[in-house]
């Protein structure tokens, strides 16, 4: 028991000196986290809400009559979705859902070719 006690004592006294030997860095002031906070706000580093807020373009910038005659131009050759349902836009006259007479005809090579044999069809 008596060695026990002065085995934990010993551990106990090493352990606190390793302890203090290791360099622990001082925390920032308020005045230099401010500083720094200052300073990404500066350069656009700070984040805020769930969305990334982005940098002004930095160059030359169009008026605003010319974003509008770009936009109604985009608009009548049909450039731009005409709700959010049609995002992202399609090209004018392409069409995503094959006619039935597609279908058909695809059905029928398939059936030709023996794609569908073992399938039920």
């Amino acid at each position: 028991m008596k060695n026990a006690t002065i085995a934990l004592a010993l551990a106990a006294a090493f352990s606190t000196s390793a302890f203090a030997a290791t360099d622990v860095p001082t925390p920032n002031t308020r005045a230099e986290v401010v500083a720094e906070l200052q300073q990404a706000r500066a350069h656009g580093d700070v984040q805020r809400g769930e969305l990334t807020r982005f940098k002004a373009p930095s160059g030359p910038s169009l008026s605003r009559a010319e974003v509008l005659t770009d936009l109604r131009d985009a608009r009548a050759a049909h450039q731009l979705p005409q709700t959010t349902l049609d995002y992202p836009p399609k090209a004018v006259g392409e069409t995503t859902v094959p006619s039935r007479a597609q279908v058909v005809q695809e059905l029928q090579a398939a059936r030709a070719n023996g794609e569908l044999d073992g399938i039920g069809y």
